[in-house]
């Protein structure tokens, strides 16, 4: 069934990739036995792994399933609120006084330094 006209965004180009997502076990088994993907952690898959191995945080996977809760009803959850969900959590990193380009130096440089003390 199709949401109303009004809650579609015309601009939403990225996620027009995610509406049709197959999440269906038994057509994800098909695409890793016929080997369309290398298996159940690849990226391009719709698993916990293939979330893993894109690069989201455990923290932020675990943030965006408490926000969207647990329901007996079928629903349906855009992947922008997923995405939003991964930027939330990164920014709660930050510091007061700094902005996203500050923080990904910091994290840069305490890494160096890491790496000079081993």
């Amino acid at each position: 069934r199709r949401p109303p006209r009004s809650t579609l965004s015309s601009s939403s180009a990225a996620s027009d990739v995610y509406k049709r997502q197959v999440m269906s076990k038994r057509k994800l088994l098909r695409l890793v036995k016929e080997d369309y993907v290398k298996g159940w952690d690849d990226p391009r898959m719709p698993t916990i792994s293939g979330l893993r191995r894109r690069g989201y945080t455990p923290l932020s996977i675990r943030n965006f399933c408490e926000k969207i809760g647990v329901s007996k009803v079928n629903s349906v959850v855009d992947y922008r609120f997923l995405e939003y969900c991964i930027r939330a959590v990164s920014y709660t990193h930050l510091r007061a006084h700094e902005t996203p380009e500050h923080l990904v130096c910091r994290l840069l440089l305490e890494k160096k330094k890491k790496k000079k003390k081993k």
